[in-house]
């Protein structure tokens, strides 16, 4: 397969912009759910579990979007295993505040 060419600097600046754009978004609704949890009092462990799985459906979304940027620059890998960190976080959470057990922490 063809190697592709290096970015140029305009490109970059393109990528830059549209995943700047894309995480201000992510954060600001992210922020103000969290903020909405906190005044319904929710309890920090499903607090966070939800903020996990957030992060983590914020994450696939980015990377659906614009998974032929983040291919070319290599950043596909970094945004993978972060939604997978957080799904894992959320998944122990939410296991430990409902008491399943799955994970014996």
């Amino acid at each position: 397969m063809d190697e592709p060419d290096e970015p140029t600097k305009e490109e970059r600046r393109i990528l830059l912009y549209l995943m700047a754009i894309s995480l201000s978004y992510t954060v600001l609704v992210g922020g103000f759910l969290v903020f909405i949890l906190i005044l319904l009092n929710i309890d920090m462990q499903i607090l966070g579990g939800f903020f996990s799985a957030y992060l983590t459906l914020a994450l696939a979304m980015i990377m659906t979007f614009h998974h032929r940027l983040l291919k070319r620059f290599g950043l596909r890998k970094f945004f993978a295993l972060a939604g997978v960190f957080f799904l894992i976080m959320s998944i122990v959470l939410l296991t430990r505040y409902f008491g399943i057990g799955v994970f014996p922490l």
